[in-house]
Protein backbone atom coordinates (compact mmCIF):
# COMPACT_ATOMS: atom_id res chain seq x y z
CA UNK A 1 0.00 0.00 0.00
CA UNK A 2 1.62 3.31 -1.20
CA UNK A 3 1.49 5.97 2.32
CA UNK A 4 -0.22 8.23 0.46
CA UNK A 5 -3.21 6.29 -0.07
CA UNK A 6 -4.13 5.33 2.78
CA UNK A 7 -4.61 9.39 3.70
CA UNK A 8 -6.75 10.17 0.83
CA UNK A 9 -8.61 7.28 -1.37
CA UNK A 10 -8.29 5.14 2.05
CA UNK A 11 -9.91 7.38 3.81
CA UNK A 12 -12.76 7.57 0.98
CA UNK A 13 -11.52 11.29 0.02
CA UNK A 14 -12.56 11.10 -3.99
CA UNK A 15 -11.93 13.91 -6.59
CA UNK A 16 -14.77 15.49 -8.11
CA UNK A 17 -15.71 13.45 -11.07
CA UNK A 18 -15.75 16.55 -13.69
CA UNK A 19 -12.47 17.12 -12.77
CA UNK A 20 -10.62 13.50 -12.84
CA UNK A 21 -10.44 13.62 -16.91
CA UNK A 22 -10.90 17.08 -18.07
CA UNK A 23 -7.34 19.23 -15.76
CA UNK A 24 -8.88 22.35 -17.71
CA UNK A 25 -12.71 22.46 -15.74
CA UNK A 26 -10.54 22.03 -12.85
CA UNK A 27 -8.02 24.85 -13.79
CA UNK A 28 -10.64 26.94 -14.84
CA UNK A 29 -12.22 26.19 -10.95
CA UNK A 30 -9.23 26.68 -9.03
CA UNK A 31 -7.86 29.74 -10.58
CA UNK A 32 -10.77 32.31 -10.15
CA UNK A 33 -10.47 31.30 -6.36
CA UNK A 34 -9.39 33.97 -3.89
CA UNK A 35 -5.09 34.00 -3.94
CA UNK A 36 -4.70 32.10 -6.86
CA UNK A 37 -1.18 32.69 -8.23
CA UNK A 38 -0.10 34.39 -5.23
CA UNK A 39 3.08 33.92 -3.85
CA UNK A 40 3.13 31.69 -0.39
CA UNK A 41 -0.48 30.12 -0.87
CA UNK A 42 -0.99 26.87 -2.16
CA UNK A 43 -4.26 24.48 -2.94
CA UNK A 44 -6.23 23.62 0.68
CA UNK A 45 -9.55 21.71 1.48
CA UNK A 46 -11.38 23.49 3.58
CA UNK A 47 -12.93 20.36 5.44
CA UNK A 48 -10.05 18.25 5.23
CA UNK A 49 -12.08 15.18 5.53
CA UNK A 50 -13.91 16.32 2.40
CA UNK A 51 -13.73 15.78 -1.24
CA UNK A 52 -11.66 17.84 -3.81
CA UNK A 53 -14.53 19.46 -4.74
CA UNK A 54 -16.10 22.59 -5.09
CA UNK A 55 -16.72 24.40 -2.24
CA UNK A 56 -14.22 22.87 -0.64
CA UNK A 57 -11.08 23.85 -2.31
CA UNK A 58 -9.33 27.41 -1.16
CA UNK A 59 -5.39 28.82 -1.67
CA UNK A 60 -4.35 28.99 1.39
CA UNK A 61 -1.27 30.33 3.53
CA UNK A 62 0.89 27.51 5.56
CA UNK A 63 0.22 28.43 8.94
CA UNK A 64 -3.64 28.10 7.84
CA UNK A 65 -3.00 24.68 6.09
CA UNK A 66 -0.69 23.64 9.45
CA UNK A 67 -4.12 24.71 11.53
CA UNK A 68 -6.26 21.99 8.98
CA UNK A 69 -4.78 19.14 9.52
CA UNK A 70 -6.15 15.75 11.51
CA UNK A 71 -3.41 16.39 13.55
CA UNK A 72 -5.22 19.47 15.41
CA UNK A 73 -6.18 19.54 18.99
CA UNK A 74 -9.62 21.39 19.17
CA UNK A 75 -11.04 23.10 22.51
CA UNK A 76 -13.65 25.61 23.12
CA UNK A 77 -12.27 29.11 24.04
CA UNK A 78 -14.69 31.97 24.75
CA UNK A 79 -17.36 30.26 22.36
CA UNK A 80 -15.57 29.34 19.90
CA UNK A 81 -13.62 26.22 18.58
CA UNK A 82 -10.87 26.53 17.63
CA UNK A 83 -6.88 24.67 17.71
CA UNK A 84 -5.09 24.49 20.86
CA UNK A 85 -2.53 26.96 19.20
CA UNK A 86 -5.19 29.33 18.45
CA UNK A 87 -6.25 29.43 21.62
CA UNK A 88 -2.99 29.73 23.55
CA UNK A 89 -2.43 32.78 21.36
CA UNK A 90 -5.90 34.06 22.09
CA UNK A 91 -5.75 33.41 26.04
CA UNK A 92 -2.32 34.53 26.51
CA UNK A 93 -1.49 31.13 28.10
CA UNK A 94 1.69 29.41 26.99
CA UNK A 95 1.21 26.03 24.17
CA UNK A 96 3.38 23.61 26.12
CA UNK A 97 1.33 24.81 29.88
CA UNK A 98 -2.30 23.66 27.71
CA UNK A 99 -1.21 20.67 26.24
CA UNK A 100 -0.16 19.59 29.86
CA UNK A 101 -3.37 20.87 31.50
CA UNK A 102 -5.12 18.44 29.09
CA UNK A 103 -3.08 15.24 29.23
CA UNK A 104 -3.81 15.81 32.90
CA UNK A 105 -7.92 16.08 31.98
CA UNK A 106 -8.42 19.61 32.12
CA UNK A 107 -11.27 21.14 30.07
CA UNK A 108 -12.98 24.23 29.83
CA UNK A 109 -12.81 27.38 32.25
CA UNK A 110 -10.13 25.13 33.96
CA UNK A 111 -7.74 24.47 31.52
CA UNK A 112 -7.50 28.33 30.37
CA UNK A 113 -7.46 29.82 34.15
CA UNK A 114 -4.18 31.76 34.87
CA UNK A 115 -1.06 30.55 35.43
CA UNK A 116 -0.29 31.52 39.42
CA UNK A 117 2.50 33.60 40.11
Amino acid sequence: MVKPHKNYGGRGITVYPAWIDDFQAFYDYVSKLEHFGETGYTLDRIDNDGNYEPDNLRWADAKTQQRNTRKNVFVEYQGQKMTLTEASEKSGINLKTLKDRLKRGETGEYLFRLPKR
